[in-house]
């Protein structure tokens, strides 16, 4: 057999994009021998402009093939993905936990968070997106059913659901769940502290060249490097639903230069040179992923056909440590903790981080570079 890697046509702007790869047996580009797939793509519609057609390149993931996660390496060349490494047997023994976290810069832990509140937060959200005519009407509602086209975060449609879904209890006290309160504990000492700004992800089946790219989320939080990301999809998240792919051991280097990039955040992180391989897996209920906010990681794309991925993003850091000063107001919306909490049945998770004596900090401006050049092109 030989080997070739993937290659994108020279009709970037104005015609279809053609993947091909061919199976190798010796490693070829940092993809190992023996994990390559032969396969050719022609995607339809032709992408509209050279930014569209590289990022989806970038992106685009062939995760309705069986036991096949594409992963980007540092070059721009692709290759599968191997399975998240499970953390199960380490939460008894918290001094092997940390040397993990260490090492690779995320846990993925199976069966790990409490199901029925993951339901009870799920059944909450879909009311809504019903009400507001994401779901489609007359189909389960738990299945998250659309048939309408991407409503994307910061669209004028998406702000009045984004600002329904802030108001509701269940959303907010799922990142209370004790199981995740004793593996921050466990990582960062006894007083390990979730951020008030809790995270909510709607993600259509359509817009893929919108799927959040490669990223560290210390560019958006920072404060200081310790803060930990609970990523925890509202049901299951085989394959076709994308997901989440980590680059292993990406943390050990720094805050990575980024580009403009389609996508949440509006840039990307740089890898190229970095060491390191992306790797992902299937979530059932109830599983949960961990990473560090130098840990690079992104989304991938929704191919449902025509399911919505709901999931939640909480973030957790030592109280004693100095904390950005707006994720202590509810995140994305102009609503204030007053009336996020007006309806709620219990005060028992309100104000919670008025406990602390925190130490707020304003969040600096870091450089946007062009990706080719590296020039500076914005503060962002």
């Amino acid at each position: 057999m030989f080997s070739q890697t993937w290659r994108l046509s020279s009709d970037l702007c104005h015609g279809h994009i053609l993947l091909l790869f061919v199976m190798g047996r010796n490693s070829v580009n940092g993809c190992p021998a023996n994990r390559r797939l032969a396969i050719g793509l022609y995607l339809e519609p032709a992408p509209t402009s050279r930014q569209e057609a590289l990022h989806l390149y970038d992106l685009y993931s062939l995760n309705q093939l069986p036991g096949f996660y594409p992963t980007p390496a540092p070059t721009g060349k692709v290759c599968p993905m191997e399975p998240f490494i499970v953390s199960n047997d380490l939460l008894h023994e918290p001094s092997a936990l940390r040397d993990r976290a260490e090492r690779d810069g995320y846990l993925f832990i199976k069966g790990f968070v409490n199901q029925d509140d993951i339901l009870e937060t799920r059944r909450d959200m879909a009311r809504i997106l019903l009400e507001f005519g994401w779901i489609a009407p007359g189909t389960d509602l738990l299945e998250a059913i659309t048939h309408r086209p991407a409503a994307l975060h910061g669209d004028e449609e998406h702000q009045p659901v984004y600002e329904r879904i802030q108001l509701l209890e269940s959303f907010h006290s799922l990142a209370h769940d004790q199981a995740v309160g004793d593996l921050m504990t466990s990582l960062l000492g006894n007083d390990a502290m979730l951020h008030p700004a809790n995270i909510a992800r709607i993600i259509f089946p359509s817009a893929t060249e919108h799927t959040t790219p490669a990223h560290q989320d210390f560019f958006h939080i920072q404060g200081n490097p310790d803060v930990w990301t609970a990523w925890i999809p509202l049901g299951a998240c085989p394959q076709s639903h994308g997901g989440l792919s980590v680059l292993a051991g990406s943390h050990k280097v720094g805050i990575l230069p980024v580009a403009p990039s389609l996508g949440a955040g509006g840039i990307k992180t740089l890898t190229e040179g970095v060491e390191g391989e992306w790797v992902s897996s299937p979530f059932e209920m109830g599983d949960a992923l961990f990473f560090h906010s130098h840990t690079v990681h992104r989304g991938l794309p929704n191919r449902s056909g025509d399911r919505l991925r709901l999931s939640v993003d909480y973030r957790y850091q030592r109280a004693t440590d100095p904390i950005v000063d707006y994720v202590l107001v509810p995140h994305g919306s102009q609503l204030t903790w007053e009336e996020i909490y007006k309806d709620w049945k219990s005060d028992k998770y309100q104000y919670f981080w008025h406990a602390h004596d925190l130490t707020p900090v304003p969040r600096k401006p870091l450089t946007v570079v062009d990706e080719e050049t590296r020039e500076p092109l914005r503060e962002q």
